[in-house]
C-alpha cells in the first residue's frame, strides 16, 4: 500500500513519539516480549541500541492493520454490519 506523504509523516511521527516513550520509561501496553526482538522487550532491545528492529516491529504492527482492514473491507457482510452500526450511531 502507497502511502501518501502526510500519511507516511504522520506514522513517522507516531513511531519517534512511542520510541521516545519507551526511551522514557513509559512502555505502555505492548511492551512484552517479541520474537522478532530476540524475545526482548521494545524497550530492552531499545537500551540495547537496536532501534532498527523496534522500528521494525512497529512498522509491521501498521502492515498487519492495513492488511486486516483490507480483508475487512472485502468481507460484504462485514461492510453491512458497520453501515448498520454508524446509521445507529447517527440517530442516537
Amino acid at each position: 500500500m502507497e502511502l501518501s506523504e502526510i500519511e507516511s509523516q504522520r506514522r513517522e511521527d507516531a513511531t519517534a513519539l512511542l520510541i521516545e516513550e519507551l526511551r522514557a520509561g513509559r512502555p505502555g501496553y505492548w511492551n512484552h516480549p517479541y520474537e522478532q526482538l530476540g524475545n526482548r522487550t521494545p524497550t530492552e532491545a531499545l537500551a540495547d541500541g537496536d532501534e532498527a528492529a523496534v522500528r521494525e516491529l512497529i512498522a509491521e504492527g501498521y502492515r498487519r492493520s492495513e492488511e486486516s482492514a483490507e480483508r475487512h473491507r472485502q468481507d460484504p457482510e462485514f461492510m453491512k454490519m458497520l453501515r448498520s452500526r454508524s446509521s445507529l450511531l447517527r440517530t442516537a
